[in-house]
């Protein structure tokens, strides 16, 4: 019995050892390996590790512009507790051209008799279809026509851009109709309309080339459309519109006339140009374009008692409200 014990504790014994010595082996093989695995692989960690600075520092930049671009999309930045301007005009609107952000707004869905700011339209009309150096013939019923002349004479000469220059500045009803009448007044109309659904303006519509009529009607939709369309396609307008003061030769005789702006803001350094308009049924209108710290901005007003006041109003608000 006692022999059979030794025999198993023999037995328990060497398998024990033999066990010690296979382990030990196998620890030293993954040793072995593990070391050549690092000296055969050293190269690609290290390039492995550029490609991840890399990739970190690739997406370090998307985030900032990603940040940037938001930043951009949020600005103007509204400020808090800053009370609305104090205003005569029915209707008022102001928007910040380049990111198509409302500034302000009141009354901004009513249809509104827009008086000669019509005349942008007759502008982009005239250049577009009959074109700048067509010259002009003065007639006697674009004399007679009602409202503020032009100092003109039957049978004087203009260029058509020169006509367009002297209607934008004082506002010549008699300019507007000699360019209609040139192209026929009953098709110059008929373009005038099919220019404004063109644009957008589908809540538009026109009457006459001058805006004497109460029926030359628009929104501030379709107001903002036009603003947009001259700033974009046709921005020699505004930049007529512009000036303080405007000097055309007239052909017939090769006089030179000076024209002074009838525009409050013209040769202001922030004004970009614009229009005026007014007659009684419509009250007083200006659609202006301002720039403020390379920021354009759009401001309409539209049956004010005081268009300059109420203009400059908004536009200190919007210098004290917004962060740009």
């Amino acid at each position: 019995m006692r022999n059979n014990s030794n025999f198993f504790s023999f037995l328990f014994t060497g398998i024990l050892l033999i066990l010690v010595l296979f382990s030990k082996t196998d620890i030293n093989a993954n040793d072995l390996s593990y070391q050549e695995n690092i000296k055969n692989t050293s190269l690609t960690a290290s390039t492995h590790s550029i490609k991840f600075t890399k990739t970190i520092t690739s997406q370090n930049e998307i985030n900032k512009l990603a940040l940037k671009t938001i930043n951009v999309e949020q600005k103007p930045i509204k400020k808090e507790f800053i009370d609305d301007p104090i205003l005569t005009a029915e209707i008022a609107f102001s928007k910040h051209i380049e990111s198509g952000k409302e500034l302000f707004s009141h009354n901004n869905d009513k249809q509104w008799s827009i008086a000669s700011i019509t005349k942008l339209v007759t502008a982009i009309v005239a250049l577009e279809k009959i074109g700048a150096d067509k010259i002009i013939t003065i007639s006697e019923s674009a004399i007679n026509t009602e409202g503020i002349a032009g100092n003109f004479r039957k049978d004087e000469k203009y260029y058509l851009k020169d006509l367009v220059n002297i209607m934008l500045v004082v506002s010549s009803n008699d300019a507007a109709i000699a360019m209609s009448e040139f192209y026929g007044q009953k098709n110059f109309i008929k373009e005038m309309n099919m220019k404004a659904q063109e644009i957008g303006m589908t809540q538009t519509k026109f009457i006459d080339c001058t805006g004497l009529s109460f029926l030359n009607q628009s929104t501030i939709k379709d107001l903002i459309k036009l603003a947009e369309y001259i700033l974009k396609e046709k921005p020699e307008i505004f930049n007529f519109a512009k000036h303080e003061e405007l000097s055309v030769i007239e052909l017939e005789n090769n006089l030179v006339k000076f024209f002074k702006n009838i525009n409050y803001f013209a040769g202001q350094i922030d004004f970009l140009g614009g229009k005026t308009g007014f007659i009684e049924s419509s009250g007083e209108n200006l659609l202006s374009v301002f720039t403020y710290e390379e920021n354009d901005i759009l401001i309409i007003v539209l049956g004010s008692d005081d268009r300059y006041s109420d203009t400059e109003n908004i536009l200190k608000w919007i210098k004290k409200s917004y962060k740009f």
